[in-house]
């Protein structure tokens, strides 16, 4: 009988001792954060942009279980400080999901899923980016970091005066054209991809870039006529068509001038300056160049850094 009860007595312990482990509560999950607190960078791709400008961002937040959306303003994406955005994550310690886009100015649908150029913005002139999703809670806060990458691929045109055109002829009213084709005017959330992307209907039928350098070239100067960026669907294999240059010469000392204008299409290289680029990607960057001669003028175009090298050389008769 001694036994028995002396076996119950251990039995009662061990139980008591379990319950206790159980309710305590130091082994029941803590919340690490209280409010959801990001950091991020400018980059992703070929980028390599070292601008120190301030470029600004939008933030968008929203918890997976509610209909809870939070939206903020960042005035510089360059800062290496985390942001907080003073907002608690979800009290059931399910997860939160953030992205973001820049600048910040771009409109927005109602829905967050659509984004569309500002009124009275062309297309092409705005450096577009968008970040990566990151998910987080609670008890998991935010870890990655918000990658802003740029969605399209910059192109800046030059002009080169030739030396032969020294002591000659002036060549002034340079102006590039850009189709519409390449010109995105609106971007989607991508559910697979988990962040914004360009539209495959985003341009608008009709619509053009034109880039002017309205001044003389002087001596054998090269000259920016302007910077764009361009949506280059993966159909186009490294190839620009239709861009449009033209320009306008006259005799030194005279009023008669000779109007110039070819279009033109412009198949990229690598920075090997031999192998095509057919494979033209968001984040590259190219430059190009008309070199304008007396009688002709010829194309050079290089990727660059955002840009890489490689070179191509295309006569042109105006």
């Amino acid at each position: 009988m001694k036994q028995f009860r002396k076996t119950l007595s251990c039995l009662l312990f061990v139980t008591l001792a379990l319950l206790a482990s159980a309710c305590n509560p130091d082994d029941t999950p803590k919340a690490t954060k209280s409010t959801m607190e990001v950091s991020f960078s400018r980059g992703g791709g070929d980028s390599g942009s070292t601008s120190t400008e301030a470029v600004t961002g939008m933030l968008v937040f929203w918890e997976l279980n509610t209909n809870n959306k939070y939206r903020f303003t960042v005035p510089d994406l360059n800062s290496t400080e985390e942001y907080d955005t003073h907002e608690l994550y979800p009290a059931d310690g399910t997860n939160a999901s953030a992205t973001g886009f820049s600048p910040a100015h771009l409109s927005m649908s109602t829905d967050d899923k659509t984004l569309s150029l500002p009124s009275g913005t062309a297309p092409g002139t705005i450096d577009v980016c968008a970040s990566n999703t990151i998910q987080g809670s609670m008890f998991h806060p935010f870890t990655d970091k918000m990658t802003f990458a740029h969605t399209l691929t910059k192109v800046t045109f030059y002009a080169h005066r030739d030396k032969t055109m020294v002591g000659s002829r002036n060549v002034r009213n340079i102006q590039v054209t850009v189709p519409y084709t390449y010109l995105a005017t609106q971007w989607t959330y991508s559910d697979s991809d988990k962040k914004y992307v360009t539209s495959d209907d985003s341009s608008t039928t009709g619509t053009v870039l034109t880039l002017t350098h309205p001044g003389i070239i002087v001596n054998t100067e090269t000259v920016e006529v302007g910077t764009c960026y361009l949506r280059l669907p993966a159909a186009s294999n490294g190839v620009l068509t239709n861009i449009i240059l033209a320009a306008s010469t006259s005799l030194i000392n005279s009023t008669e001038t000779k109007e110039i204008s070819s279009t033109l299409n412009v198949q990229l290289k690598q920075d090997d300056g031999a192998t095509t680029a057919t494979n033209v990607k968001p984040g590259e960057a190219y430059t190009v160049i008309f070199h304008i001669k007396q009688d002709s003028f010829t194309l050079q175009a290089q990727q660059v850094a955002w840009e890489k090298g490689g070179l191509i050389y295309i006569p042109v008769n105006p």
